[in-house]
């Protein structure tokens, strides 16, 4: 039978086990520690990789503008030398004066054998080779007649005329070079006039040499993502090395502008690309570089690769390295648990052995000291308690005995008087079955065997009363398996009798009621009887509610006494009975036993056994 007022040791273990019990899932210590720094490390490791993976990538696309600028730059200044080395060999071509006398002579000076033609090509073929990237050489007199045509490339024969007719928009009539591009190709032309009185007497046309042109752009390799453009002064395409042919129309309009500088725009056929552009001084042309920013990150993979693995890798680590802590922090505290479920089943000889030189070490041996103490106060001072309660609990059961034979024995003498066998074999009967169970059994038993034991002692008054006595029961509401102590009811139902229906000249009813109620389970006994007097009623309640009753205790009946004593005893404070009555009027009894307190009730009828 457990304690009926536990120390504060066994309060202590009941509460951790019956928090234990409510939890459906234990979440143990280490779990959520281990959880929780895993959580933190891997939040500062994904930080730290995001961190360095962003760090790369701004590096990588800020060298790559930076590249792509410095190259763009580069590009657009050879353009430009390249622009006035034509500028210079159109220069010395045609301020040349025997060049210039050759090409202003009127129609008196006649040439014989094309000598004139012969000149002409002398004095352009001894400057334009100055010159690797000029192609073609077109001179025209001063009413755009074809004079003469040089292909470098093919010095032995002349070849198909490029411009057999000029157009005047091609040429800036101020004398200054110019440069556009007319079918595809790159022509640098001049209106040509005479040093000595500046009339107009012819004009020169030079195609850039396109293979030339070609290879000064394919410094940058192209691919389908990445290329290079060039656009003269007027914004038109002059050159490009897009590997999917014509630049489409929509790119290109994206791609021109004035401004220089690299920047992020999102390019139509290629996405978010780098775009690097500058202008050359002289010749107005505009270099643009593309550049997907997708191949730039390509070249990244490898890097990105690396920091994700290394990230990997330093979760792993972090989580067996919090793994093995946890377990060094959390192992003695499992065995500090272990212990605890030990002692909650009786046993308070395991001790822990921890050796971490810490907290918990300390905590361990905190533990042991009060673990040895608790085993001496439950060996030598509550187990003796336990006995005395025990021996009182019996004593108290055992003064309902005289009292209960007393009244039998009347009974069955009245009988005798009469002569009536039968109901003196039947009183008998339920008399022999009330002494076995106030004799021996459990102290605990079940509703239905207490209402049982209280039928059986209806049974003896009724024959006694000659059938003046009626009694009912009703339980419909209470399991029938409900716990509660012996031999409880069976004193409250012979006090309706003896002092109730008895003395109203043996007529009467009694109910016996049971019914669940938010405080527990209450138990009513009703009579019609004689009642009690004002006095005797507030005695006995004043009984039930003291917790101390004084000395006026001896004018409560034994029955009474009897069962708040016991119930005291058992329940402590969380049974109430309560006596309502009147004279003339009859008796109520209730009586309130906590619902809650079943549980422990079958503990202690496991523990008394018969």
């Amino acid at each position: 039978m457990a304690c009926m007022r536990p120390c504060p040791s066994c309060i202590l273990w009941d509460e951790v086990f019956r928090v234990k019990r409510m939890q459906p899932k234990r979440k143990t210590i280490r779990r959520r520690l281990t959880n929780s720094n895993i959580v933190v490390m891997v939040l500062m490791i994904v930080a730290i990789v995001s961190g360095l993976l962003l760090l790369s990538i701004d590096t990588l696309i800020r060298d790559s503008m930076r590249n792509n600028d410095q190259l763009v730059q580069t590009m657009s200044n050879s353009f430009d030398n390249m622009w006035l080395s034509f500028k210079q060999a159109i220069n010395h071509i045609t301020m040349n004066e025997e060049f210039q006398q050759v090409l202003s002579a009127g129609e008196d000076v006649v040439y014989e054998n094309n000598e004139d033609r012969i000149i002409l090509r002398s004095q352009i073929m001894n400057t334009a080779l100055l010159s690797d990237d000029m192609d073609k050489i077109h001179v025209y007199d001063r009413d755009a007649n074809l004079k003469v045509m040089i292909n470098k490339k093919y010095r032995r024969r002349e070849q198909y005329v490029l411009f057999p007719t000029l157009d005047e928009s091609w040429f800036d009539m101020s004398g200054k070079v110019a440069s556009r591009v007319v079918d595809g190709r790159v022509i640098f032309t001049r209106v040509i006039y005479s040093r000595t009185d500046l009339s107009k007497i012819g004009y020169i046309v030079c195609v850039y040499d396109q293979a030339a042109l070609e290879r000064r752009v394919n410094t940058i390799v192209p691919t389908k993502n990445r290329f290079v453009i060039i656009f003269d002064d007027e914004d038109k395409v002059v050159v490009h090395n897009h590997a999917d042919g014509p630049v489409p129309d929509e790119m290109a309009a994206s791609l021109r502008g004035r401004a220089g500088g690299v920047d992020i725009r999102d390019v139509p056929g290629i996405g978010s690309a780098l775009v690097a552009r500058h202008t050359g001084a002289a010749a107005g042309w505009q270099t643009v570089s593309v550049v997907a920013l997708s191949d730039v990150l390509r070249s990244t993979l490898d890097s990105i690769a690396l920091i994700v693995t290394l990230g990997l890798v330093a979760i792993a680590a972090c989580i067996l390295i919090q793994w093995l802590l946890a377990r060094r922090i959390t192992g003695p505290l499992e065995a500090i648990v272990t212990s605890i479920s030990d002692a909650n089943a009786g046993d308070y000889t395991h001790m822990v052995r921890v050796d971490t030189g810490d907290e918990i070490e300390v905590l361990a041996t905190t533990y042991n000291r009060l673990m040895e103490r608790t085993d001496t106060l439950v060996n030598q001072v509550l187990k003796g308690e336990i006995e005395y309660r025990n021996a009182q609990i019996h004593a108290l059961q055992s003064q309902i005995n005289p009292h209960l034979l007393f009244n039998t024995l009347e009974c069955v003498n009245w009988l005798a008087e009469y002569g009536r066998k039968e109901e003196i074999r039947r009183v008998t009967t339920s008399f022999s079955k009330l002494m076995k169970a106030a004799m021996q059994g459990p102290q605990m038993v079940t509703l239905a065997r207490e209402l049982e034991l209280a039928e059986d002692f209806l049974s003896i008054y009724r024959i006694l009363l000659e059938d003046r006595l009626a009694y009912s029961i009703d339980v419909s509401d209470v399991p029938p398996d409900t716990m509660l102590p012996r031999l409880t009811i069976q004193p409250l139902v012979e006090n309706a009798v003896v002092h109730g229906i008895k003395r109203n000249m043996g007529n009467g009813n009694i109910n016996i009621v049971a019914a669940l109620s938010s405080g527990g389970i209450m138990i009513t006994v009703i009579d019609d009887g004689a009642g009690m007097e004002e006095a005797a009623v507030a005695a006995v309640n004043a009984y039930a509610t003291e917790a101390e009753p004084d000395g006026r205790a001896e004018t409560v009946g034994v029955g009474f006494r009897n069962v708040i004593d016991r119930l005291r005893l058992i329940y402590g404070a969380r049974a109430r009975l309560h006596v309502s009555s009147s004279p003339d009027w009859g008796t109520t009894i209730s009586l309130q036993i906590p619902e809650a307190a079943q549980e422990e009730e079958q503990d202690e009828q496991d523990h008394t056994g018969d």
